[in-house]
């Protein structure tokens, strides 16, 4: 039988995670807000945070962008309940406003994320240096940005963290192309092609 207390430890948001790994979007989509639906009427307001930047990462994942950065901005406004997530949020913020060509945006969001991860929460610490990357790269430093990338790319692979290797790969394989590596590139291709 299933235990109503076992809500209070977020399940959806773990499950919802990994199945977000596992590209299974629309089903990760409908856990995660199961799971909001559920902390909501159970009261469990420290949560909200985490469901939101979640369903944020969901949307991102998606290529929905605009939506995205609405569940970001909605876990930042919870925030103060789990101030963790400062780092993974704006990094999100960031990567998506530098894509798009906001390169005031993007550096904005930066230096908070780099604001937050010096005061210890380092949680989403790689996507801000892929935005720091995609900044570098704006500006035609090219062997820092992929010097900055690759760093987050090893800590990813260390980790086992495939899902966001094959996030940041495009990236970084076109700045070894750029930065006349292509050994990089190959490693980059044959991780990415084993994800």
């Amino acid at each position: 039988a299933r235990r109503p207390d076992a809500y209070r430890y977020g399940p959806h948001i773990f499950l919802g995670t990994a199945l977000i790994d596992a590209d299974r979007l629309e089903d990760a989509n409908r856990l995660l807000m199961d799971g909001l639906r559920l902390s909501e009427r159970m009261g469990l307001w420290w949560h909200y945070a985490f469901y939101h930047a979640q369903i944020g990462l969901q949307r991102f994942v998606c290529g929905r962008w605009d939506d995205a950065a609405g569940e970001f901005e909605i876990a930042l406004t919870d925030m103060w309940r789990s101030p963790g997530l400062s780092v993974f949020t704006l990094a999100h913020l960031a990567t998506m406003a530098l894509h798009r060509g906001d390169m005031d945006a993007g550096e904005s969001h930066i230096a908070a994320a780099a604001e937050a991860a010096s005061s210890g929460s380092s949680f989403g610490v790689d996507t801000m240096m892929w935005a720091q990357s995609l900044l570098f790269a704006s500006t035609s430093d090219l062997p820092k940005a992929r010097t900055v990338l690759e760093n987050a790319w090893q800590l990813n692979v260390m980790l086992g963290f495939t899902s966001q290797c094959v996030r940041l790969g495009p990236d970084l394989a076109r700045l070894a192309i750029a930065t006349q590596d292509p050994g990089l590139a190959q490693s980059v291709a044959a991780v990415m092609e084993d994800a």
